[in-house]
């Protein structure tokens, strides 16, 4: 079963401040849009159009793509995105990861 969880910061917040620091975390992380597609399930033409905002960020490629930074290294993560969204974004992250794993 699926425990809400209270956040502050509402989701749409969340996909906009991911949208526009994608290209700032795959350059901290020194990664390529081929390679972040590929960890994260994705083209390397999708992740150019969610940089460039030619297609909206999905919640579900939102989740894996902080799961995959976190991964890498949560303080670069935690210094590039909105400090009033990390912990929101780490709860969320967690649950995701938490429900997969069922």
């Amino acid at each position: 079963m699926n425990e809400i969880i209270d956040v502050k910061v509402p989701q749409s917040d969340i996909l906009f401040e991911m949208t526009e620091k994608l290209p700032e975390l795959r350059k901290a992380f020194n990664i390529s849009q081929t390679q972040l597609g590929k960890l994260v399930g994705k083209s390397r033409q999708q992740i150019s159009k969610i940089e460039r905002g030619v297609v909206n960020l999905s919640w579900d490629t939102c989740l894996a793509i902080i799961m995959v930074a976190r991964q890498r290294d949560t303080e670069i993560f935690n210094s590039i995105v909105a400090s009033d969204m990390i912990e929101d974004i780490n709860m969320l992250a967690e649950q995701k990861f938490d429900n997969n794993g069922d």
